[in-house]
């Protein structure tokens, strides 16, 4: 589930419901229902009562509500039934189910299972029936999302309480609770049946309780949850009367084994499965061991050594990572695979190239065939082969072996317990999870963060198919000759022309969208009058731009080499790193190794919000919430026709739950703020900040945004004893700011001796114009500054490895003419027209004189990829500065966790997860305006009398919502080009005067070499008499 995700419209309603009937709404009779749908009257939430049911996942499952249910479902009642005997089923083996004649009939085999024995206790009839008391269920968000139920039982019989333990007091062993309102007989008749039963009559829990329980929620509008887990913990204690208070504790499944270490070869047992199990029959069994007997003296297939062994589990996921290139070239090198020049792979599944290889791949083929097999070996051996593995296809077909834990259970289970994969429900127009018409779940990838300026930025660690931009050759006529940029190597258009054919791999965007954006335009020069900025125009305009706001996570192109690293092998190496590394710190390594390129995404591994066995990778930064406008705007309501609307759109919106209203459902309320120390400083900044004067990156001095945004809430009220709150030297006003040290001189008298006495410069404040004046130092010494500025970046230039044409145009541009800004990295040549490019180049088709560099602007745009695939420099710096640096893209949408948290006790409803949306009406207007909260924790406690839920979210914005003057991206790469258009003409100035000067020099060279050859002449007449 994205964050930010609307509660479920049909929650809404109920919500809506619910406060419709508390404040009295209607002038009707609150107690007739619509005649559509039948909503909630006033009778029916006076007089409903809770229901808590418990129920073991065994075959022949014990059943606890207030009491133990009878075999067939029924309730005990009256006396003798409660304090009667009671029989249990106990054991018994699943047989075949009705459905497995239809949907396997060419292969049906009858099995009438093996039915359970009866056990009947009690037969003194003196004790009564256990039962459950309540319930307390957690669900924990945010990182290792899981859900814990505590349930609360009695037992009133020691041989009772001997058959109850395995199914409630044995860990590992599955239990499922249920619980909701029962409003009367007809609302108990719509609550959702998970027991099945097979033909021989043996009950056990339906393959929906474990997958598709979300829907059969919102089907009864939240008046109903559910979970299923195994047993964690338990505890029983013996009360004074002979019976035992007994709590049993359970947990979702989630995905701990994310957490078990992932052993070394040479640390790990050597173990063999053997192909046999408790499930099988005597007769299986039998046949297995004589096979065995039968082949253990005579020769054996290699696929079939023995058919007892099944599997040697020194095999690690490790071990595989380690010798994944060779796996791939395996199956990559065959003749059923694409193959293009020195490019192979497989569509959609993993790719190799080789950048120096001469000849075309499919020669090798043919030249390397031993038997039916291809010699690959070769390719191996190369240091010049790279390999991609598409992210899903490396989840669904590695990661899914090592970390997935499956059962040998029943045909109609899903035999996986618990997977790693980054997928989530679609979900369609009205809100439901999707499905297919045979009713299979809809899925897609994990969707995570993306810009449309976004690029491939390095081959080496990843690809973005269908962003993967390499520059193709160009010729340009200007000024009569021809200008010619090269493009990039063949192997890289090559590459970049398979990985971006979507018939080849699945492209890394999710789609563009259009959007309402507000581009402000700032005129003027800075000017400080009576602290305050003045002599400026700001200019608001509307536009609409496209954008691509996300991605799908399991369509990038991870290289193997990324993921070595992140798992700590080497394939050229024979051993292991020395620890043992468990997946989680594996891929957080991956991530890290991403990230190192633009530190764009936000990665975290958590568990599925609703599909608890499932883990995921998430991008924390993606959100199903338009921070483009208000929350109210985006505030759900009751339509015309009774359905859940917003004032801009006819889906749901953001639920306002009303607090302190006649129609409140909410018992209490709570927010607190939790600002970590560090955040203190960039919080009373933002709270005090002048706007204006960092329009273009508001809070940019600070790395906690979050604590700029807390602080610029209320930025419109300043502080008056903080107003205008910035840096020292940037602030003009305290520029000078210091302490005065050294010595202070007297005289006695007029003619006395000069005292000197030392400054207590310690016990001096500091004052905002008794310092140093290094500002002037700065201005007047500028050229001494440049010299060591040039200094630093010959020294940075290897350690940043900044390219030549780049470093060389910083210094040259230092005393510009013109307005060059060298933090400005250069446009991409395939973002301009044919118009621009020209207009950049065009002064250099013209002679060069002196040392300047003959065409640096050609050699800077002449492509964007060195040989081995990495981005030059100053590309991926403009990658980096149109996505992650500035703009509004960045700093302005990029959604933030603000440390407030709302917390707020309701009415109990089902249906409310982890990652939804929710609002309150009784907070400050700002806070409704410009925020929302995301719900981390929903937490249910029922007893017979009541049911809670109480939510517990955090605050999002944005810093558009607070600050206003954020580039968009249309304005950023108009910056580039008539930045460096300015450069251009730059270069032309230093050319002619540089020519000037080389012609100067040339006619005093005449001049002197004229009055060299005058003086010599002279001379020699001189001589001559």
């Amino acid at each position: 589930m994205i964050s930010l995700t609307p509660i479920h419209k049909a929650i809404q309603k109920r919500l809506f419901e619910k406060s419709r009937i508390l404040g009295r709404q209607k002038t009707s009779n609150i107690n007739e229902g619509k005649k559509d749908g039948e909503p909630l009257n006033h009778a029916q939430l006076s007089t409903r009562s809770t229901f808590l049911r418990m129920t073991s996942g065994q075959v022949n499952p014990v059943i606890l509500m207030g009491g133990a249910l009878k075999e067939n479902g029924t309730m005990y009642a009256g006396y003798d039934d409660v304090y009667g005997a009671r029989t249990y089923t106990v054991g018994g083996r699943r047989g075949s189910l009705e459905s497995d004649f239809y949907d396997n009939f060419d292969n049906y085999e009858y099995d009438p299972g093996e039915p359970g024995k009866p056990k009947t206790i009690n037969q003194n009839g003196n004790r009564p029936m256990p039962g459950v008391r309540n319930v307390d269920i957690v669900f924990k968000g945010g990182e290792r999302a899981l859900r814990e139920a505590t349930i609360q039982w009695t037992c009133w019989d020691w041989d009772e309480l001997d058959i109850l333990t395995p199914h409630f007091l044995s860990h590992g062993k599955t239990v499922m609770v249920e619980w909701g309102w029962v409003y009367n007989k007809k609302s108990l008749e719509q609550l959702p049946n998970f027991l099945t039963f097979d033909e021989g009559g043996n009950r056990f829990l339906d393959a929906d309780a474990f997958d598709n329980y979300q829907e059969k929620i919102f089907d009864v509008n939240g008046d109903f949850d559910m979970m299923v887990g195994i047993v964690k913990n338990f505890e029983y204690t013996t009360r004074a009367d002979g019976g035992f208070d007994c709590t049993t504790i359970l947990t979702s499944v989630g995905a701990s084994i994310l957490d078990n270490p992932q052993p070394n070869e040479v640390v790990l047992d050597p173990n063999i499965t053997y192909n046999l199990s408790l499930t099988d029959n005597e007769r299986v069994v039998q046949e297995k061991l004589i096979a065995a007997t039968a082949k253990s003296g005579g020769e054996t297939d290699a696929k079939d050594k023995n058919p007892l062994l099944d599997l040697n589990t020194s095999v690690t996921l490790k071990l595989f990572v380690k010798n994944i290139d060779k796996y791939l070239t395996e199956k990559i090198m065959t003749k059923e695979s694409v193959i293009e020049d020195n490019v192979a792979f497989q569509p959609n599944k993993y790719i190799l190239g080789v950048r120096k290889l001469k000849a075309d791949l499919k020669n090798y083929i043919g030249k390397n065939i031993i038997g039916n097999k291809i010699d690959t070996s070769f390719l191996l051996k190369r240091d010049d082969v790279d390999f991609w593995v598409r992210w899903g296809w490396f989840e669904d077909n590695v990661l899914s072996k090592f970390l997935s834990v499956t059962a040998n259970n029943a045909a109609d289970y899903n035999p996986v317990v618990t997977s790693f994969r980054s997928i989530e429900r679609k979900i369609d127009v009205d809100g439901n999870p999707a499905k297919k018409q045979n009713g299979q779940a809809i899925y897609e990838s994990v969707r995570i963060k993306n810009h449309k300026a976004l690029q491939t930025t390095n081959i080496t660690k990843y690809i973005l198919p269908g962003k993967f931009f390499a520059q193709e050759p160009k010729k340009f006529e200007i000024s009569g000759k021809t200008v010619k940029l090269d493009g990039d190597s063949k192997y890289i258009r090559r590459l970049a022309t398979i990985v971006n054919g979507k018939e080849n791999f699945s492209k890394f965007s999710a789609g563009t969208q259009v959007e309402e954006r507000e581009e402000i335009t700032y005129e003027g020069e800075d000017r400080v009058i009576d602290g305050v900025l003045r002599n400026f125009t700001l200019t608001k305009e509307k536009i609409q731009e496209s954008v691509e706001k996300h991605g799908f996570l399991r369509n990038m192109l991870i290289n193997t080499k990324v993921i070595k690293d992140a798992f700590g092998v080497n394939a050229t190496d024979d051993s292991f790193s020395v620890e043992s590394v468990n997946v989680v710190e594996a891929i957080q390594n991956m991530f890290n190794i991403l990230n190192q390129e633009l530190n764009y995404w936000s990665y975290n591994i958590v568990v599925d919000e609703v599909e608890t066995s499932r883990a995921k990778i998430v991008d924390e930064q993606t959100v199903n919430f338009d921070f483009s406008r208000t929350a109210q705007e985006q505030r759900s309501k009751l339509g015309v026709n009774g359905e859940v609307v917003t004032d801009i759109s006819d889906d749901e919106g953001v639920f306002f739950f009303p607090v302190w209203r006649s129609d409140s459902i909410v018992k209490s309320q709570n927010i607190t703020a939790t600002v970590p120390d560090e955040m203190q400083l960039s919080i009373m900044y933002g709270a005090n900040m002048d706007q204006l004067k960092e329009f273009s990156n508001p809070g940019s001095q600070f790395s906690t945004k979050e604590g700029v945004f807390v602080g610029g809430l209320y930025n419109q009220q300043q502080d008056l004893h903080k107003s205008g709150l910035d840096i020292a030297f940037r602030n003009p006003a305290t520029r000078k700011i210091g302490v005065r040290h050294g010595f202070t001189t007297t005289k006695e008298n007029f003619t006395g001796p000069v005292k000197r006495t030392v400054i207590d410069d310690a016990s001096q404040p500091l004052q905002a114009n008794a310092g140093d004046d290094i500002e002037i130092f700065l201005k007047e010494n500028s050229d001494i500054l440049e010299e060591t500025f040039k200094q630093r970046l010959e020294k940075l230039d290897d350690q940043l490895r900044i390219s030549e044409q780049q470093r060389e145009s910083i210094i040259a541009e230092a005393t510009g003419t013109q307005k060059f800004d060298s933090s400005v990295p250069p446009p991409f040549a395939s973002r301009l027209s044919d118009e621009e490019i020209s207009r950049l180049l065009e002064f250099e088709t013209e002679r060069r004189f002196g040392n300047l560099a003959v065409g640096e602007l050609t050699r800077l745009f002449n492509r964007v990829f060195n040989d081995s695939g990495e981005m030059l420099p100053a590309f991926k710096s403009s990658v980096s500065y149109l996505t992650t640096q500035h703009g509004i893209n960045k700093q302005a949408e990029t959604p933030l966790l603000i440390p407030l948290e709302l917390s707020l006790e309701i009415d109990g409803i089902g249906g409310i997860y982890p990652g939804n949306s929710f609002h309150s009406t009784y907070l400050p207007t700002r806070y409704q305006k410009s925020t929302v909260f995301q719900a981390f924790d929903v937490n249910h406690t029922l007893d017979s009398s009541k049911w809670t839920t109480t939510i517990t979210g955090k605050m999002r914005s944005t810093m558009s919502n607070i600050f206003d003057g954020f580039a968009t991206l249309r304005q950023l790469e108009a910056a580039q080009f008539e930045n460096y258009l300015n450069k251009a003409q730059n270069n032309e100035n230093q050319i002619r005067e540089q020519a000037a000067q080389s012609s100067k020099d040339r006619i005093q060279a005449e001049k002197i070499a004229a009055e060299n050859r005058r003086r010599h002449g002279l001379s020699r007449q001189g001589r001559d008499y």
